[in-house]
């Protein structure tokens, strides 16, 4: 199920020609009903005559306030990109999940993680071609859940 607020494009069931547009939008989720359709929203802000099919929906972007935040309300790391400080004292630049514009990146010390997953992935990471003994880091994009 796509999460409400998330912006989709809908296929164009009627199209006759190769010429006309395969989907047509944008539209907005706004509810689902009983039978795990879609009730969307257009621009205006009006709603769409009928419920959409899951099958019918190309997800164009998840509204990231309900996809990346935990039960908790903790937002979710994507992955550390760099660190600052002196050893024991370091910041870590903190790309977070659904947020990849550079501004969303944010500094944070060490007591601010839930986990040290994230940290110890990325010294993985950074420390990966300086001694052939070590075993190869985790890849960024298998960490999340």
């Amino acid at each position: 199920m796509y999460p409400i607020g998330s912006t989709v494009m809908i296929l164009n069931v009627h199209r006759t020609s190769k010429l006309q547009e395969r989907y047509s939008g944008p539209f907005t989720v706004s509810g689902y009903t009983k039978n795990k359709a879609y009730i969307l929203i257009d621009p205006q802000g009006n709603l769409l005559s009928r419920d959409v099919a899951t099958h019918h929906l190309k997800l164009i972007n998840a509204n990231a306030a309900s996809q990346n935040t935990t039960k908790d309300g903790h937002y979710e790391v994507r992955a550390i990109i760099a660190h600052r400080g002196t050893p024991g004292n370091y910041n870590y630049l903190v790309h977070w999940l659904g947020y990849d514009s550079p501004e969303d990146h944010t500094w944070q010390t060490e007591k601010d993680f839930d986990s040290k997953h994230h940290i110890q992935l990325y010294w993985d990471r950074r420390n990966a071609g300086t001694n052939s003994n070590r075993p190869l880091p985790a890849s960024v994009n298998n960490t999340i859940q």
